[in-house]
């Protein structure tokens, strides 16, 4: 029913917004998501429905119990990886080409069936979700667009919007204070528009936490845990005077020669270390290097740092970089070469136990595909000749093209097909598609253009002659010049440029007399620990006075440029923030507001305490027995494995003077395929040894620290896990345990065989029997008669000729599910999983090409359930249902820890 509303409530107050929070109501089905639950969430729930009629509620109760377990690990989320160029292709993706044609009868002007709702409560750094309701949700002319505080609103990498099946969506995420303000919503078509506002608030994050976070039963463990975080932290130098010196580049950056989509890196170390004027510049083959998704600079300590991630073969060249004081400049200079991708693979790609190379593949296809062999004095001269010939074709234009004819002899490798329009050589391209396989040749345009009219010939050549065949293509428009006015009924040309012109700001009056400079607030005195932030603002009028100048002093000199110190200042609102803190930045922090009337400061203090030294000594408690020590141990190494060769006498004493000894060793792994994953384990005595220190090597060579390698050294247990291997990854590995009393080694020796490069078996699908069979269906294709068009069909509600199926994955494996639907006109398809509607992203992945298909490209245990997917046109819908079961993994810990997300 379209006068349906259907809303939510917790403990009788209207349900919030935010991205934890996810509502669906369609077909019928009432939904409500949420995502991962704190202890804060519990209690009762209720959806309402009204319509005109009248209205219906049903309630639950949640009730959620807190975990209390620390979380110790860092629960941030990995980069994106690839910048603009990645951001650029989501947004693509986004944009689908709409084939069905609109027959020319009276549409619908857009109406918000749900305005967009005001978000009053939301913090820097949490998500914001607008969402609305719109109709018609048919029109392929709608457009709709998004506007903050009446511009339009900016694209990037924090916005992303959707509009499909009736619902307008806007993510920001994350948000940040400058984000407040209004959004509006305008949807468009050729019969009016429609517009709906909504609000946005966001609190910055001032506040400094002052109690204590631990959870209970936790109390006096704050001091510890101060001193674990504190663990290989050498102090910095004090901040040195100004000496009056030019810059100087100590060290040089190295010349770089890197394959495509590697990471530049150019490091150098420059002095004097601490000079509030110093300023540094990077410029690629003489011109000025700006900062951008890719690129990323560093001048802090005396450090000189420029980074280039995903480099392409236009990053090549010279790159200066250019540091300047007030007492004169210096320069040093570095190349970086790119070498771009082959699109041809020059190289043998044969397996290593494939000896005879090229010409045992060329004695295995002419086993399978040779025909008999006819000498060359018995050839006779078979020149080419068109069968079928090109027929003239009449388009609308924006229409598809379509040429096809066919040519003998089927067989000859010298044959050579080109196409001609006009007398001139027709190209590819990403709109025009040929195809030359078993005698049967194509021209295919997905859309044309008038230009397109005209004559086209097809020739074929080979060593003995040439044929060729003509065709005339006629393009028409599809109406002429629109001459009568499309403004809605009402509105008029003037009041029309009004509108977009939009209310006209009247600049300030140049005789209106200025002011000096007044904080209204001032900067206030903190005290934090070493390594956190720190935050100072304030506000100061007048706010439009462009000469007002803000300077920032600690302990009376100016503040240092580094990338940890970051300024604003804009309509009256100053503030500097210190990303992270050492001792040395303790001191009197000083703000100076000047202009040409006079001047004002305001002041404050930033007292940074330093974290202690490392702790070289045993953190077990006193008191505890070795017979409590040996039940940790050995509750310790069964969370690895069930057997357990440690015994009392492995415990460690420092009396006893005990030198590392490997009870059990690591054993070899001979039969590994590439991509399997694998792991050497072994437990090592004594246990609890603060000296113990345990590498490993890899033929002789310390082992690289990758994400495929996760060494584990945890109460006398010593693993070493691979999530996957390759090839080169066959050796001999060698983990070495010492301590101050003597040294132990145990080794062992992986081989692994690389995955076949030549498939042998056949690769059509089932019921498939030969190839004679493709030829035979695809000349049925070419020999079919014309299809009416689109007008003359008849409306077909969708079928699914090919459901889904399910699928079973361990949690951080892809999942892919596939249908085909037909219909007319062409149905438009809806994936649905546990209930929530899959938008596409970095998350699920939505693709066509002639069967639709949803990717997951890593699992969740979120995503364990039942996967929808609706197909609806104009005429009817249809549904199929299918399971994906997401196993747990065996290596996973997420249960100990608080709000992990599943």
């Amino acid at each position: 029913m379209p006068n349906m509303k259907v809303e939510w409530y917790y403990n009788n107050k209207k349900l919030p917004h935010g991205h934890r929070y996810r509502t669906f109501h369609d077909f019928g089905i009432v939904i409500l998501d949420i995502l991962y639950c704190y202890e804060e969430n519990s209690g009762v729930y209720e959806c309402r429905a009204v319509n005109q009629h009248g209205s219906d509620l049903t309630k639950a109760t949640l009730k959620c119990v807190s975990k209390t377990n620390l979380i110790l690990d860092s629960q941030l989320p990995q980069g994106m990886e690839g910048g603009l160029e990645k951001i650029q292709t989501l947004e693509d993706s986004l944009i689908r080409n709409r084939d069905e044609r609109v027959s020319e009868t009276k549409g619908q002007a857009p109406v918000f069936t749900v305005p967009l709702a005001n978000i009053d409560s939301l913090r820097e750094g949490e998500n914001s979700h607008f969402e609305a309701r719109l109709t018609p949700t048919d029109d392929p002319k709608l457009k709709v667009e998004w506007f903050w505080n009446g511009k339009p609103l900016k694209t990037g990498s924090r916005f992303r919007t959707f509009c499909d099946f009736g619902f307008v969506i806007l993510e920001i995420s994350p948000v940040y204070p400058e984000d407040s303000g209004d959004y509006s919503c305008r949807a468009s078509n050729d019969y009016g528009e429609a517009v709906t506002t909504a609000s946005m608030k966001v609190s910055g994050k001032r506040s400094i936490i002052l109690e204590s976070q631990l959870p209970k039963g936790m109390e006096h463990t704050i001091e510890k845990i101060a001193e674990l975080e504190g663990l290989g932290h050498v102090p910095e130098a004090a901040p040195e005077e100004d000496t009056g010196k030019p810059p100087e580049f100590i060290t040089t950056p190295s010349d770089l020669t890197l394959a495509e989509n590697s990471l530049a890196h150019f490091e150098c170390r420059l002095i004097p270390i601490n000079d509030s004027s110093m300023r540094v510049e990077w410029f690629h083959n003489g011109k000025s290097l700006w900062a951008g998704s890719r690129i990323k600079t560093i001048n802090d300590f005396g450090f000189v740092i420029l980074e280039v991630a995903g480099v392409y073969q236009r990053d090549s060249g010279l790159y200066t970089c250019k540091a300047t004081n007030r007492h004169g400049e210096a320069t040093v200079s570095c190349k970086l070469q790119v070498r771009g991708r082959q699109g041809i693979v020059m190289e043998p790609q044969l397996p290593s136990n494939f000896k005879t190379g090229t010409e045992s593949i060329q004695k295995l296809e002419e086993s399978l595909y040779k025909r008999e062999e006819i000498l060359n004095e018995e050839e006779k001269p078979n020149p080419p000749r068109f069968v079928t010939e090109l027929k003239d074709i009449e388009i609308i234009e924006a229409g598809p093209a379509h040429f096809d004819c066919k040519v003998e002899p089927v067989g000859d490798s010298s044959m050579r097909i080109d196409w001609f329009h006009n007398g001139r050589p027709f190209a590819t391209g990403s709109r025009v598609h040929m195809l030359n396989d078993f005698g049967f040749i194509v021209l295919d345009m997905d859309y044309v253009y008038n230009r397109d009219a005209g004559e086209y010939v097809c020739r074929a050549t080979n060593k003995w002659g040439s044929a060729s065949t003509k065709a005339t293509l006629i393009c028409k428009s599809k109406v002429n010049i629109i001459l009568d006015s499309q403004l809605p009924q009402g509105m008029t040309g003037e009041k029309l440029k009004e509108l977009e012109r939009g209310p006209v700001s009247q600049a300030p009056s140049e005789d209106a007399p200025g002011s000096p400079p007044k904080f209204i607030t001032q900067i206030v005195s903190q005290s934090i620990g070493e390594g956190e932030r720190v935050h100072f603002d304030c506000r100061v009028e007048p706010k439009t006075d462009p000469n007002l100048r803000i300077e920032w002093y600690r302990n009376g000199k100016l503040l240092p440029s580094g990338h940890r110190f970051r300024t604003v200042y804009d309509m009256g609102f100053v503030s500097l923030d210190i990303l992270y803190t050492y001792a040395e930045d303790s001191g009197e922090y000083v703000c100076r507001a000047v202009n040409h009337l006079g001047e004002d400061t305001t002041r404050a203090t930033v007292s940074c305490k330093k974290l202690p030294s490392i702790i070289l000594q045993n953190q077990v408690p006193r008191g505890m027995k070795k017979s409590e020590a040996l039940m940790q141990m050995e509750a310790t190494i069964k969370k690895y494995t069930s057997e357990v060769h440690l015994t009392e006498e492995d415990l460690y004493d420092a009396d006893k003077k005990q030198p590392p000894r490997f009870v059990t060793q690591i054993l070899d792994q001979n039969s590994l395929v590439e991509m399997q994953t694998t792991k050497f384990e072994c437990q090592l005595a004594p246990v609890g040894d603060p000296n113990m220190k345990v590498e490993w090597f890899f033929n002789g060579k310390p082992l690289p620290h990758k994400n495929r390698f996760t060494p584990i050294y945890d109460f006398g247990y010593v693993a070493m896990n691979f999530g996957w291997v390759y090839p080169e990854d066959s050796g001999e590995y060698l983990c070495r345990a010492t301590n101050l009393y003597g040294m132990d080694e145990t080794r062992a020796v992986i081989k692994t065989a690389g995955k076949p490069g030549i498939i042998y078996d056949s690769q059509l699908p089932k019921g498939m029997k030969s190839i004679e069979r493709i030829r035979e269906m695809e000349a049925a294709w070419q020999l079919a008669p014309e299809q009416p068009g689109d007008e003359l069909k008849p409306k077909l509600a969708p079928t699914f000729v090919t459901k889904p199926e399910p699928f079973t994955v361990t949690e951080g494996e892809s999942a892919r599910f596939c249908c085909r639907v037909t219909g007319h006109p062409k149905p438009r398809v809806m994936w649905v999983v546990n209930g929530h509607t899959v938008v596409n992203g970095t998350r699920y992945k939505l693709t066509y090409d002639g069967m639709w298909h949803l990717d997951i490209p890593k699992t969740r245990q979120y995503d364990h359930g039942k996967v929808e997917v609706v197909a609806r046109n104009s005429a009817g819908e249809a549904i199929a249902e299918t399971v994906l079961t997401v196993k747990a993994r065996e290596d996973d810990y997420r249960n100990v820890l608080k709000n992990s997300p599943r």
